[in-house]
């Protein structure tokens, strides 16, 4: 067997290097990226496009131990990848692997020895993930030159180890749509010859700059809440495989070097002892790698894993080793430092790549052990779930929808949740089926519910009495991010700790979507109303932009012997086209929306308090708003709709045509 550190046999060239792995000897038949883009790993940034192009080229290569899998589509169109590199004798047989790793994943289910196969046979699952920040660059260009060592290399006992005893999932770029921004305003600010001083142009980066996905969103601080496609394509691919080592390279600022764990302080209340010393094996061959080639790094200091949202702490709350890579970032080919060196984009790609591979020579060379942990992570969870609160209950009855939606999240998670099939007796109250939602506590992911449920979570009471200490003596506080995100009180939705199992008849949401079946609606004589809430606000939008008008009541009303809110959407049949019940039943099944068949919004007697139901409407040209402008009114005396004057409705109108 290797030593963990068995990439220094490979990398032998005292820094400043020239060669990623030198000594190397590659298969031709594998395609250079020079050949395929035209500039090598280190030379250039290369744009969206060219990576998943040269992965896909890889693959086509080596089909026989390389599977390129599309996870998803950003906002602009864009595919997000993920290639799996095994042995071909893994790779033939990938979805009986990939099943296995999966019943690994869940202790109930095993048979007696069942553990102990699996152990053996299956392989430790490195996920390499890069590029989360568009503007962070160099990790892309390592992610191609990673997946083009473990494919290319001739008898290499490093590669050889790898492939033996273990997948590796290289997602080569998080966030597609920000790199194509910052490559294309890096282009447009260099010029013939690349321009090292920090002031340049290239440097520049105009709002909004490349971090952010198309939305402007931080992807980085999005796993549990899974707001954006690109989370959410892969999320569930990492949940197909399991992963049990998962690292998410970055950059940070071009006047530092590197950084690899130990991480600093706190660490996750539900990180486990195990965790972080595997965590410490991994931060020992970075830094003996490093050392051998002369590279600076740092570990220990500024960042932590607290935040369950990071691309390092949400793998580790599932069980597996976690780690953050932070690489100083030219923002460019070239970068000027304070201290007078030259960072250069290909230093970037050279310290990234050395990190990624030997963490998954460690992963390797650490298989059982790894595996081990990640078993007894998920067994020890499912006893911490039957002491304390058995069930955790979520309930709203205001907005039945946004609880609908919180366990749905939790479900993206791999989280299992059940819906409440009838009224839900807890703690001396019933809760109404609908928008009540159970999670079984006796789970595997039982310290990611702790984590994302709990009201609070605990830190490291030396680290807050320091914080407390540095405030007084008005100096900064030391944590990294985020230090509040319980998911109930984010989306106003109710939890209750039940010390009992409830016993209520539920409906499991892992298999079956839970929403509102609206396939079809009946033709109504006068429109149609959705009752406000989240799920009505989100099939309003998405109606807008289809062009549908809505309007909305600006004040409380009762029709039909129910009582509808400020807000409530009104949807006439006389301000849309015939096809409107086609298009209003698709809309609200896809959102979960309520849909009610108004067969006459106001008759004499009908609309009790107030007596009149007003709403504001759209005119002029492009249909604007005209605020303060006319509304229409019910009149229960009447039952006739008429104009008026005077303030203002309550609430803003909603018709518009397009967003």
């Amino acid at each position: 067997m290797l030593k963990a550190f068995a990439l220094i046999t490979l990398i032998q060239v005292p820094a400043p290097t020239q060669d990623l792995a030198p000594g190397t000897r590659y298969d031709a038949r594998v395609p250079t990226l020079e050949q395929v883009a035209g500039h090598d790993f280190r030379a250039e940034v290369t744009p969206p496009d060219q990576v998943v192009a040269y992965l896909r080229a890889l693959a086509e290569a080596a089909p026989d131990r390389a599977e390129l899998i599309r996870t998803g589509e950003t906002w602009e169109g864009r595919p997000t990848v993920m290639l799996v590199i095994g042995s071909a004798e893994r790779m033939a047989r990938l979805d009986a692997v990939k099943a296995d790793l999966r019943r690994l994943a869940d202790p109930r289910a095993l048979e007696d020895g069942e553990a102990e196969r699996l152990i053996e046979t299956l392989p430790v699952v490195t996920a390499l993930l890069h590029g989360v920040h568009g503007n962070e660059i160099s990790s892309s260009g390592a992610a191609m030159a990673e997946a083009y060592h473990l494919l290319a290399a001739e008898g290499d006992g490093t590669v050889d180890l790898i492939l033996r005893e273990s997948l590796v999932l290289i997602d080569p770029m998080q966030n597609p749509d920000g790199r194509a921004r910052f490559v294309f305003q890096n282009t447009m600010g260099r010029a013939r010859w690349e321009d090292a001083a920090p002031a340049a142009a290239e440097h520049d980066e105009p709002w909004p700059g490349g971090r952010v996905n198309h939305y402007l969103f931080d992807l980085n601080r999005d796993w549990f809440a899974q707001t954006q496609p690109e989370t959410r394509g892969r999320v569930a691919a990492l949940l197909d495989f399991m992963p049990h080592v998962v690292v998410d390279l970055h950059e940070m600022s071009g006047n530092s070097t590197y950084f690899f764990p130990p991480n600093a302080i706190p660490g996750n209340t539900w990180t486990t002892d195990e965790q972080r010393a595997l965590t410490d094996v991994f931060g020992a061959a970075n830094a003996a790698s490093f050392d051998e080639r002369g590279f600076a790094y740092f570990n220990r200091d500024t960042y932590d894993a607290f935040y369950p949202g990071y691309g390092v702490s949400w793998p580790m709350a599932q069980g597996a080793i976690g780690a953050t890579y932070e690489q100083a970032s030219a923002r460019g080919l070239v970068l000027l430092r304070n201290d007078g060196d030259q960072l250069t984009y290909g230093d970037g790609v050279l310290h990234h790549f050395t990190a990624a591979i030997t963490t998954a020579v460690t992963a390797a060379t650490h298989r059982e052990r790894i595996l081990r942990t990640f078993l007894d992570f998920r067994a020890s969870a499912v006893e911490m779930g039957r002491s304390g609160a058995r069930e955790y209950v979520l309930t709203s009855e205001h907005d039945p929808g946004m609880a609908r939606r919180l366990a749905e999240t939790l479900v993206l998670s791999g989280i299992e949740v059940n819906k409440a099939l009838e009224p839900v007796s807890v703690g001396g109250r019933t809760l109404p089926a609908e928008g009540t939602y159970i999670v079984p506590m006796d789970q595997p992911s039982h310290r990611l519910i702790r984590n994302l449920l709990d009201p609070h979570t605990p830190m490291d009471a030396d680290f807050v009495a320091r914080q407390i200490e540095r405030r007084a003596n008005r100096l900064p506080d030391q944590i990294y991010d985020v230090t509040a995100w319980s998911m109930p009180s984010l989306w106003d939705v109710e939890l209750i700790m039940a010390d009992r199992a409830t016993g209520a008849a539920t409906l499991s949401l892992n298999n079956t979507r839970q929403m509102r079946d609206v396939a079809s609606l009946r033709d109504a004589a006068v429109g149609y109303l959705m009752p406000w809430g989240t799920d009505a606000a989100a099939a309003v939008a998405e109606a807008l932009r289809e062009g549908i008008r809505v309007r909305s009541a600006g004040a409380e009303f009762t029709l039909g012997g129910r009582d509808y809110a400020v807000g409530t959407a009104i949807i006439r049949n006389s301000d849309n086209e015939s096809d409107l019940p086609q298009r209003l039943a698709r809309i609200a099944t896809r959102h979960g929306a309520e849909v009610v068949r108004a067969c006459r919004l106001a008759a004499a007697g009908s609309v009790t308090s107030p007596s009149r139901v007003c709403y504001s409407y759209t005119t002029g040209p492009g249909r604007r708003t005209r605020w303060g402008g006319p509304a229409m009114c019910w009149s229960s005396a009447t039952g006739s709709a008429r104009p008026r004057y005077g303030p203002r409705v309550l609430g803003a109108s909603t018709s518009r045509t397009s967003t």
